[in-house]
C-alpha cells in the first residue's frame, strides 16, 4: 500500500478534474477527499469526508469522523491500494483526518489510546467555529496552527508534525513555532479591524490573518469577517482577492440557511454549515460590504 497527499489546485480545476478521473479509473485507487466542498468536484472521490460543511445536525467534524466511522471501513482490504487523500484547504481539522488514518495503518491499537483520543477531541473542539474563544489560551500548541496553515509548508510535512503531536503531545520545533505564532497572534490582533455594526450582535473584522472569527467574538455573537487579500490558488496561478466569511458563536443567533440562500443569487458557489458560511473557495468574491450587512440583518433571530 503507498499514501499519496495532494493540494487541489482552485485556479487549475480542469487540469484537478483530469487528474482526479485517472486516478479513479485505477482499480487500485482509493480516493479519498477531505473537506472538499466545490460542486465540481465534491462527488469526484471514493469518501468525501466533509461532516460539518452540511446542514445536518451539526456535531461532527471531519476528523472525528474519521476516528469513528471511517477507519473500519477504509482499513478492510487495502493492503493492495493507492490511497490518495485530496485537500481543497489544508486546515489542522483536515489534515488531522489524513494522520489519523496514518497512525491507524501503523498501527490499529495506538488511535484508541485514552491521551491521543483526547487530543483528537481537543482538535475537533477547536473547529467548531467559535465555540471557543480567540485560540490564545488553547490545549494545541499555538506553532502546530501556524506550521499547518502556512502555505510554504509541504503536505507530508504537515501530516508528519500532526501525527507526531497526537502521537506524543509535542514534536520537534514546539517552542520555535509557538514563538513565530505568539508573534503571528499579536500581529492580527494590532492590524485587524474592528467595525461594530449592530452593538453586541453584529461585528465586522477585517483581517489578513487567521482568527477574524474568534476575534469578532470577543464583541458580538455574530462575525463579519473579511479578508482582503485572501490567496486562491497555489504556484503560479494563484491569485488574491476578497474572501467573506459569515459565523455565528452559537445555532439560534442568525438564519443562517436564509443568509446563504440570499447570497447564492447574488453570487454562486457560497456554502458552509449552520455556524459558518463562506464565498466562494476558487476565486475573490464580488459581493460588497454594504450587501453583505443588509442580508444579515434581515435575517437576525434575536430581539
Amino acid at each position: 500500500m503507498t499514501i499519496h497527499y495532494h493540494q487541489i489546485n482552485v485556479c487549475e480545476l480542469d487540469q484537478e478534474l483530469e487528474k482526479i478521473k485517472l486516478l479513479s479509473h485505477n482499480k487500485k485507487s482509493v480516493l479519498i477527499g477531505l473537506e472538499i466542498t466545490l460542486s465540481e468536484l465534491k462527488n469526484k472521490f471514493t469518501f468525501n469526508i466533509d461532516p460539518q460543511h452540511t446542514w445536518k445536525k451539526n456535531n461532527k467534524i471531519t476528523c472525528l469522523e474519521t476516528f469513528k466511522n471511517l477507519l473500519p471501513i477504509v482499513s478492510k482490504n487495502i493492503s493492495d491500494k493507492d490511497l490518495h487523500f485530496f485537500f481543497l484547504k489544508p486546515d489542522l481539522d483536515s489534515i488531522s483526518a489524513a494522520a489519523i488514518l496514518n497512525i491507524y495503518l501503523d498501527n490499529p491499537t495506538w488511535i484508541f489510546q485514552e491521551e491521543i483520543s483526547e487530543r483528537i477531541n481537543a482538535i475537533a473542539e477547536y473547529d467548531r467555529h467559535g465555540r471557543n474563544e480567540f485560540p490564545i489560551d488553547i490545549k494545541i500548541p499555538r506553532g502546530l496552527f501556524m506550521y499547518v496553515s502556512g502555505w510554504k509548508n509541504h503536505i507530508d510535512d504537515k501530516i508528519n508534525l500532526t501525527k507526531t503531536w497526537i502521537l506524543d503531545g509535542t514534536f520537534k520545533g514546539i517552542y520555535k513555532y509557538n514563538r513565530i505564532a505568539d508573534k503571528k497572534i499579536k500581529q492580527s490582533l494590532f492590524n485587524s479591524k474592528i467595525e461594530i455594526i449592530i452593538p453586541e450582535k453584529v461585528v465586522l473584522v477585517k483581517s489578513i490573518n487567521r482568527g477574524a472569527c474568534g476575534l469578532g467574538y470577543k464583541y458580538a455573537p455574530i462575525t463579519i469577517a473579511l479578508n482582503p487579500s485572501y490567496r486562491f490558488g497555489i504556484n503560479s496561478s494563484r491569485v488574491y482577492g476578497k474572501k467573506w466569511i459569515i459565523a455565528q458563536k452559537n445555532d439560534g443567533y442568525l438564519d443562517m440557511s436564509g443568509v446563504l440562500s440570499n447570497l447564492q443569487t447574488l453570487e454562486p458557489n457560497w456554502g458552509g454549515s449552520p455556524s459558518i458560511i463562506g464565498s466562494p473557495q476558487d476565486k475573490p468574491s464580488k459581493v460588497t460590504k454594504d450587501e453583505i450587512i443588509n442580508i444579515v440583518e434581515q435575517k437576525i433571530l434575536v430581539s
